[in-house]
């Protein structure tokens, strides 16, 4: 990995890494922290939580940014993250909760979330545009999608599938343009397009 960024985290002994509150109260609501942001060039696989703190302060990540297979992590709190110049891909994390990314406007490429059954929470709340496929797929806990809700385009196909415990597809009311392929398929739960 090729790594051009600081590392640091702004208190002692809270539950995740590179949150923004100064009093250790784990209140992690505001991107105030992120005065210091700077431009991460290259991929980033994450695969230890000193991976995750070096990506704390990225207000780009160039490349592509992959979280997989990784047990340990609940939380994905990366305050600051505005653009990915590739991919990003969460894949088989099975103890993965909470993915907070609210800052986060631009994926260039795809957006790959599944495979991660507890995952009930997602804030992609700044998120505008992904340039290739959107694919959320096999997350069991997820009941809505409002995390996505100035979401307006999608450069290619727009896949939710095997999303179990779906209820509803609010969240997605501010997409204008889906390039390819809408695939809702095996949502047991969701019982209206609406």
């Amino acid at each position: 990995d090729d790594h051009s960024e600081d590392d640091q985290d702004d208190d002692v002994g809270d539950d995740d890494v590179g949150d923004d509150d100064a009093g250790n109260d784990d209140d992690d609501s505001s991107a105030s922290g992120c005065g210091a942001a700077v431009l991460c060039t290259g991929s980033y696989e994450v695969v230890s939580e000193s991976d995750l703190s070096d990506i704390a302060m990225c207000e780009r990540i160039e490349g592509n940014l992959s979280i997989g297979f990784q047990d340990w992590i609940t939380i994905l709190d990366l305050q600051c993250l505005q653009s990915i110049g590739g991919s990003l891909g969460l894949m088989f994390n099975s103890s993965l909760v909470v993915v907070r990314l609210p800052a986060l406007n631009t994926i260039d490429s795809h957006l790959t979330i599944g495979l991660s059954d507890s995952l009930s929470s997602l804030d992609l709340s700044n998120l505008h545009t992904v340039g290739g496929n959107i694919d959320f797929s096999t997350s069991g806990a997820l009941t809505n999608l409002e995390g996505l809700s100035n979401l307006t385009s999608v450069g290619n196909r727009l896949l939710i599938q095997n999303l179990y415990t779906l209820l509803t597809l609010g969240g997605l009311e501010s997409v204008e343009a889906v390039g390819g392929d809408l695939d809702l398929s095996n949502n047991a739960a969701l019982n209206s397009l609406d």
